[in-house]
């Protein structure tokens, strides 16, 4: 299972984010490129990063910058709601690590 550790100057005051970019899904790039479409450019958002979660939710408005249609119909649960219907989609979630050199 990838991993990754980043530092947040405010974790107590802003939460667990972390700026990431959602692109279209691996294999949706691979169907635009060979049929010479363009592929969407990715959208940068700031992501909360919950430990606990079985998926993935994102604004409504993500899905239409990035020209996806929806696979299907998902129901979630949240803290304070049960069985809330969601468009499922195939994205790709990509972090920016940075790599730090070992002290020698």
């Amino acid at each position: 299972m990838p991993s990754f550790t980043k530092q947040v100057p405010d974790l107590h005051g802003t939460g667990p984010l972390v700026e990431i970019q959602l692109a279209v899904g691996s294999i949706i790039e691979e169907v635009l490129r060979k049929d010479d479409q363009s592929v969407p450019t990715p959208v940068i958002v700031n992501a909360m990063i919950d430990t606990g979660a079985t998926g993935t939710v994102m604004q409504d408005d993500i899905p239409a910058q990035l020209g996806l249609n929806p696979l299907g119909v998902v129901s979630i649960n949240t803290p304070s709601l049960t069985n809330v219907e969601c468009y499922e989609y195939i994205v790709r979630l990509l972090f920016r690590i940075t790599l730090l050199s070992k002290p020698r």
